[in-house]
């Protein structure tokens, strides 16, 4: 009798949780486990993942390491929270527990506001109308698409948002302790939100629209302050660390090959959905995105809403909502409802930011998206906004329904109505009860065998790196045969770093390390793959066969690099799990940190590469230079040749003229009296083959000029040239490289191939414009494309090159409107795009032709053939027109430029990979903590400097101080937990072979006093400072009285 005492008593909420249990019921499918897209699985792995919360300022597990761009520690109380409940709960189910929770409490806390303040007016008719609010909540576009493919951080957001809000207002207009109590349970419950910060950025926003209205009506300072700063502490322990990367390294995320290659397509997928309609229907570019099923075949993620949405009816009460909503804007403004009235500049804020493509409306959206880091930040608005924008319809729907209600005049007739239109929205959400809440692919059956690998890596030592493979795009994004596509997982049960291509967009060191080991692998080249392996420190290779590519299945290279492993001695076959293959790399780098002597320096660093010939030459290096060095400087003027990324990032300067490329370079002041090293020219770097007499050959040779003045060189010897430097002025050298053509080049200057070329459309579209023209412009011919609401294509084949020659291919390209030309060179060996970028965009209203350079690098020996391929893409109803003009293909001296090199004293060095490397003790606690002791090299009489190399990628935030290890007691834990203050910094802190840390050791003496070395990552401190503010919290309570005071306002 109690229990249906208290169901009555709370008949809304029984109703709101049986809804929910509806949704569980009809969506939960037994033996699969929520896992697809971005998703996280702490449950694979508590203690690993709690750790890496706990210090989570390094990721190291992401690849090489790397700074956090995201609120990793948020998830924190979250991952505590299904640890507790794991007791009583099967792993698998956890993450539909947990989805299914945030469902029921995010309308279960609007419930809460509407009825505990919004309406706290209204007795008669309060619990009808806060219910209908939370089934509006419940039901609706919006929440569908933020959980058909479930993210904690989406979930986590949908349901705080309504109880931030609500215990924010009920502090401030209901001063007292166990109300402060309230607003900090209710944030720290929140804080998981900030595992994309944006979140918690749309709620401080949200938070200060309120407050900055209330202080309008002269509100209470303190209480605002207060509320501030227990929002600031609750979220300093996340929040600091990701402050510091704004500020240090966002511009890696933004400038990062998957960012650059969809920044602007999701800006214009975004817009294509900020109509009026699709705002106020709440539709998304989530209606839009498509996958390929099982069968192979195109098909929309929402098929069955889109299915659902085409009855007009449908339609008709979608509409029928937006009216009520209106109607309850305009009830609340006639009827003075100031509590109402303070989320109407809420509501405006996020329709303005979502209707970014409505008339009137766009230009102030394009106003907000000026402000710096916006356009990044918010280029999906609809993920981030979409969600204060349903909790504010929310409050007025209810509110129109009140409106309604007041205007019936029969309590039944009102009865009737406000419950008919209550219940409407689960009717409008009719296929969420066919199990179509969640996306089918996110309902996976992951094999055991990856249970197994996890198992395998928990007897491994945490240091040893892990390749996975296929890698045969640079997307993050990654399918299975098993349903899944997502982001991966494979890391939340493997404490081992794994160089996987989901952290490129965090990491410019982890992204060339993909093209580097794409580079090897793609081009069959044994010996680049196993230095490539060395040079990241590569402890295992992972083999998974389980991953399918649904463009080509060539392209995963499975048989050619199998053929490699199996021809490498340095690679070996330990285990087979299922369909997982795991091999054991020899590696001499097994430990994240050892001491290296004798190493050269090697000049000017890179960006972006993917051939590091001074690795290739000498193994490791230091790629900066130190005080007081004895070491040998290399200086390679043409180091990085790399044109993968856009053309702005280029790292070479070419010029051209008719006959010839010129490729020039300026020597710094130190190379003076140096050694100039020509490697041997090749015969692919210099044959130019007759195209109609195979027997007609000539050699065409570079020249090369210092300060004007021709270097002689034996241009067909057999061997390298070695040629001892000339004084000079300036140090401008340039190699002017003779056009190759003949029968290894291309030209679409022939009159008959350029008029006879078809452009066509392309990936299943139907363009509501697409044409294409011959125009002619200062004396060019070029191809014009114009493309609305479709994809363009445009192919170019050059079936007979060499895939053992070099190229060089220049494009002129004009982008008049839209997008700019995206363009693609397919691999005829592997179908794969051995390179893929944008050309560049109009920058001007000259509308001027740009030349665009890409160096094709060598690729398999007795392979053959490319494909160029152009799209003319147009997202939504934005016209995209560029026109096409020259393109030209000719052989290129890869090999010969990438090669040469200066030194600095001239004398000939080995390659040290082997040499001169110092065991030394390593205990590791957690990531950005390491203590070394190297007491037997470091006491022990030696006249030359040692390098303690960290194979962390660099950045400057880690430190190494030296710690006198014979303090005891408190100064001795002091010392070790703040080495800073303790210890003695090691000034010289290099980048060692372009990617990891290394400090200078200078020479030691036989009576130097014993030493430890700290390293630490100076930034995690942050955290640290984070968590050391909730003991401030306490005092914060002494501020607040114990009791209820009295209302700031009695007009609120």
């Amino acid at each position: 009798m109690r229990f249906l005492t208290l169901i009555k008593k709370n008949r809304a909420i029984a109703i709101i949780f049986l809804a929910v249990l509806s949704i569980a019921l009809t969506n939960f499918e037994p033996g699969t486990i929520l896992s697809g897209w971005d998703n996280l699985h702490p449950e694979f792995n508590f203690l690993i993942n709690i750790k890496r919360s706990i210090f989570s300022v390094w990721q190291e597990y992401q690849g090489l390491g790397l700074l956090g761009g995201m609120g990793h520690a948020a998830d924190l109380p979250r991952q505590i929270f299904l640890w507790l409940i794991s007791f009583f709960i099967p792993l698998n189910i956890i993450r539909y527990f947990f989805h299914f929770l945030a469902l029921f409490i995010g309308p279960l806390g609007v419930y809460v506001l509407m009825n505990s303040f919004i309406l706290d007016n209204d007795e008669s008719k309060r619990k009808i109308i806060s219910l209908s609010s939370a089934l509006f909540y419940l039901f609706n576009l919006a929440t569908i698409q933020m959980f058909n493919v479930p993210f904690e951080p989406y979930s986590v957001h949908y349901a705080m948002l309504p109880w931030l809000i609500y215990s924010n207002l009920l502090f401030y207009h209901h001063l007292s302790r166990k109300n402060l109590f309230i607003l900090l349970l209710v944030n720290f419950f929140a804080i998981p939100q900030g595992y994309i910060a944006t979140f918690f950025l749309v709620y401080f926003i949200a938070l200060s629209i309120l407050f900055f209205q209330l202080l309008l009506k002269k509100g209470n300072l303190k209480r605002i302050f207060i509320s501030y700063l227990v929002l600031i502490i609750a979220n300093a322990y996340w929040l600091l660390p990701n402050l510091y990367f704004v500020k240090t390294k966002v511009g890696v995320n933004i400038s990062s090959k998957i960012n650059q290659m969809s920044t602007a397509d999701m800006l214009l997928r975004n817009k294509k959905y900020g109509d009026f309609t699709s705002v106020l229907l709440l539709k998304s570019f989530w209606f839009d995105n498509t996958e390929v099923n099982n069968f192979g075949k195109t098909e929309y993620q929402l098929q069955a809403w889109i299915d659902y949405l085409k009855d007009p009816l449908v339609n008709f009460v979608g509409f029928l909502f937006i009216s009520i909503v209106i109607l309850g804007v305009i009830y609340s403004i006639l009827n003075r409802n100031n509590k109402a009235l303070l989320f109407i500049p809420i509501l405006l804020f996020a329709f303005i930011i979502l209707a970014n493509n409505a008339p009137l409306v766009s230009y102030l959206s394009k106003l907000f998206y000026k402000i710096p880091l916006t356009s990044q930040v918010f280029r999906f608005p609809f993920t981030k906004l979409s969600i204060l924008y349903i909790l504010n319809l929310s409050i007025f729907f209810g509110l129109g329904l009140l409106a309604i209600s007041n205007v019936l005049k029969t309590e039944r007739n009102r009865n009737q109505v406000i419950i008919f239109l209550s219940f409407l929205p689960l009717v409008y959400c009719l296929p969420v009860f066919s199990g179509n809440l969640f996306y089918y692919k996110v309902r996976s059956r992951i094999p055991e065998e990856y249970n197994q690998l996890y198992d395998f890596f928990k007897t491994r030592p945490p240091s040893e790196r892990i390749a996975n493979f296929p890698q045969y795009t640079f997307w993050g994004w990654s399918f299975y045969r098993w349903n899944y596509s997502g982001s991966g997982f494979i890391w939340y049960g493997i404490e081992q770093p794994v160089l996987d291509r989901a952290f490129d967009v965090w990491s410019r060191e982890d992204e060339n390390y993909f093209h580097e080991v794409s580079q090897a692998v793609y081009s069959g080249d044994l010996t680049l793959f196993e230095k490539v392996l060395r040079k990241y420190h590569v402890s295992w290779i992972i083999f998974d066969g389980n991953l399918v590519s649904f463009s080509n299945s060539r392209e995963l290279y499975t048989d050619k690099l199998e053929d490699i492993i199996n021809r490498t001695s340095t690679v070996k076959k330990v285990k087979q799990f299922g369909k997982i293959s795991l091999f054991k790399v020899n590696n001499p780098y097994d430990e994240s940190i050892y001491i290296k002597q004798n190493i050269p320096i090697v000049l000017p660093g890179y960006i972006s590469n993917n051939y590091d010939r001074a690795y290739d030459d000498y193994g490791d290096y230091l790629s900066s230079g130190t005080k007081n060095s004895s070491s040998s400087l290399i200086y390679y003027p043409f180091r990085s040749l790399f044109t993968g990324r856009s053309q702005n990032d280029l790292e070479f300067k070419l010029q051209e003229t008719e006959n010839s490329f010129i490729l020039n370079a300026t020597l710094p002041e130190g190379l003076r009296d140096t050694t100039l090293f020509l490697p041997k020219l090749e015969p692919e770097d210099t044959l130019e083959v007759d195209k109609f007499d195979f027997s007609n050959v000539q050699n065409l040779y570079p020249r090369i000029t210092l300060d004007g003045k021709e270097i002689e060189y034996d241009k067909s010897g057999s061997d390298k040239t070695i040629i001892n430097l000339p004084e000079y002025r300036n140090g401008k050298l340039e190699v002017i490289i003779p056009k190759i053509f003949g029968y290894y080049s291309y030209t679409n200057e022939n009159p008959l191939e350029f008029d006879n070329h078809l452009p066509f459309t392309c990936e299943n579209s139907v363009p509501i414009e697409n044409t294409t023209e011959k125009i002619e412009y200062l004396g060019n011919k070029l191809l014009r494309l114009t493309t609305q609401g479709g994809v363009t294509c445009s192919n170019y084949h050059f079936d007979y090159l060499s895939h053992n020659f070099a190229y060089l291919l220049s494009i002129e390209n004009r982008n008049l409107k839209g997008k700019s030309l995206y363009v693609s060179l397919i691999n005829a060996n592997s179908y794969r795009a051995d390179m893929e970028t944008y050309l560049p965009q109009v920058g001007s209203q000259d509308y001027q032709i740009n030349n665009s350079i890409f160096i094709i690098p060598p690729m398999e020996r007795y392979a053959q053939g490319y494909l160029l391929g152009f799209k003319n893409i147009s997202i939504g109803n934005v016209q995209t027109i560029n026109d096409i003009g020259k393109i030209k293909v000719n052989p290129f001296p890869y090999r010969f430029l990438t090669g040469i090199k200066l030194i600095k004293p001239a004398v000939q060095l080995l390659n040290n990979e082997k040499k001169s490397i110092f065991p030394i003790r390593v205990e590791y606690s957690h990531p950005g903590y390491y203590q070394v002791f190297p007491q037997d090299l470091l006491n022990s009489k030696n006249n030359q400097s040692q390098v303690l190399i960290l194979s962390q990628s660099y950045d400057k935030g880690w430190q190494a101080y030296r710690v006198n290890p014979q303090l005891q007691g408190i100064n001795g834990f002091l010392a070790k937990i703040l080495p800073f203050y303790y210890g003695q910094k090691i000034d010289q802190h290099l980048l060692v072979n372009n990617w990891e840390n290394g400090w200078l050791i200078p020479p030691t003496t036989g009576n130097q006093q014993p030493t430890t070395i700290i390293i630490i990552y100076l930034p995690q401190y942050l955290e640290y400072l984070g968590f050391a503010f909730w003991f401030v919290l306490p005092l914060v309570f002494l501020f607040v009285p114990r009791q209820h005071s009295s209302a700031v306002h009695k007009s609120l």
